[in-house]
């Protein structure tokens, strides 16, 4: 619990440590999860940039038989 008012105060404010948790499980989430989808989507332009490179490479090999 957060204590929001001194010890000389008749009355006690306090704010629940949940308060603090959820927000911060939340932030560090959608982070993780963007983190991921760049991750995945990086990945699938290298393959298909590879793939690209291949097929050219097959049609070029063809061609000269």
């Amino acid at each position: 619990m957060v204590d929001l008012t001194g010890s000389s105060s008749p009355f006690q404010q306090s704010i629940p440590n949940f308060a603090f948790y959820l927000p911060a499980v939340i932030v560090f989430g959608l982070a993780a999860l963007f983190g991921y989808k760049l991750y995945k989507s990086l990945m699938e332009k290298e393959l298909k940039k590879q793939e690209k490179v291949k097929n050219k490479h097959t049609k070029k090999s063809k061609k000269n038989n």
